[in-house]
């Protein structure tokens, strides 16, 4: 009896060790999309430097070197500094939305059986457990995740 009470545990056990590895998988998920922005970002940064260096030759065979050299250093700080928080709003934005379009989409995908609101015993909050594991896996395979 007590041995089979410590295998219920451990199962359950198991269960939540299943369920926690699943929200690090979410985590990594939601790392991976901030990653994307960010290189989105970073690419757009790199196209709007290249835009500014240009206006700052053009702005040098207009005006002296000096005057020409401050303006571009100007505008490409100012760039930068745009294209940093965008980069940095993107990323938070795109990941937020990811993570909740993915939630939204699992409550409508998964729901929990009215007897595992309150298991009898062990062995069926094990079930519930597998079964939500399980439905979880197999969302996260349909999802891409």
């Amino acid at each position: 009896m007590n041995t089979e009470k410590i295998s219920t545990w451990q199962i359950a056990l198991g269960v939540f060790a299943g369920t926690l590895a699943s929200s690090l998988c979410l985590q990594a998920i939601d790392a991976f999309l901030a990653q994307q922005a960010i290189n989105r970002a970073q690419h757009e940064l790199h196209e709007t430097e290249k835009q500014v260096d240009k206006a700052a030759q053009e702005a040098a065979r207009a005006r002296n070197m000096q005057a020409a050299t401050d303006f571009a250093e100007r505008q490409r700080q100012e760039a930068l500094q745009r294209d940093q928080q965008a980069a940095s709003a993107a990323a938070a934005n795109d990941a937020a939305v990811a993570k909740t379009a993915k939630e939204q989409a699992w409550q409508r995908y998964y729901q929990r059986p009215k007897e595992c609101d309150n298991p009898p015993n062990d062995q069926a909050m094990v079930d519930c457990g597998n079964r939500a594991i399980r439905a979880r896996t197999e969302f996260d395979r349909l999802h891409g995740s």
